[in-house]
């Protein structure tokens, strides 16, 4: 039998790749709706993150506690945390459909306990989406090459949400600052993808304040003093 677990996509999954206060939104995602392509600044992308750490995984903001901590100039100075490859000020341009993902019954113990689909293909078990982001500036990990210009990264369509409907709201998002890791293994081995089940995609306000929406009431806790993207910027070129 296929196990919950499998289908968080893309909270914890390497294979499958795939977050200030007072803009916390902890409200569920059947609070939120919206027609397939109707642009709503993330939303209800917003509210499947929040889904899944009130209901399913709990722990998904476990790794890294902080901002500081998960800004790739400070890894390796904290035990236990997921690695940030990158971290950047992008404007998300486009997501589109990635790949279906079919789990093989004999998965366990199994060299290829996955199997790739198109994204549409109605025997998926999970599907994934594909961003691209046009890169302002960026911080990254020894041995990660990100500059100025356009990325990609994969994302898990989140336990329960609605693919198309998912796909438009987080296209809508617009400029954040986003946390990147890279999957270390499976299909999509060396892919990027937004750390914290999506909650480190951090919607950046016209005045560049960072909006930690994703993690509801624990936004404050999480951004503690970098509450702007240039305090984010600022903290790792002071140690640089």
């Amino acid at each position: 039998m296929r196990t919950l677990h499998r289908f968080l996509v893309g909270v914890t999954s390497a294979t499958l790749v795939l977050g200030m206060a007072g803009c916390g939104d902890s409200g569920r995602a059947s609070d939120r709706t919206v027609s397939p392509g109707e642009p709503d600044d993330g939303a209800y992308f917003f509210a499947r993150v929040r889904y899944v750490a009130d209901v399913i995984d709990p722990d998904v903001f476990g790794t890294p506690r902080t901002l500081h901590d998960a800004l790739p100039c400070f890894q390796g100075k904290t035990r236990d945390v997921i690695p940030t490859s990158v971290a950047a000020e992008a404007t998300i341009v486009n997501v589109e459909p990635g790949s279906g993902i079919i789990w093989n019954e004999d998965a366990a113990g199994s060299d290829d306990p996955v199997t790739l689909t198109e994204f549409d293909d109605p025997e998926a078990d999970e599907r994934d989406v594909v961003l691209t982001l046009d890169v302002a500036r960026s911080m990254t990990a020894p041995g990660v090459d990100v500059s100025r210009g356009t990325i990609k990264a994969r994302m898990g369509v989140l336990a329960g949400a609605d693919p198309e409907q998912f796909r438009a709201s987080l296209a809508s998002i617009g400029e954040a600052f986003v946390l990147l890791s890279t999957t270390p293994d499976g299909a999509h081995q060396g892919d990027f993808y937004p750390s914290l089940g999506g909650a480190g995609i951090i919607p950046i306000q016209p005045d560049g304040d960072l909006s930690l929406i994703g993690f509801g009431d624990e936004g404050g806790r999480f951004a503690g003093s970098l509450t702007a993207v240039d305090a984010a910027f600022n903290a790792c070129d002071a140690v640089s």
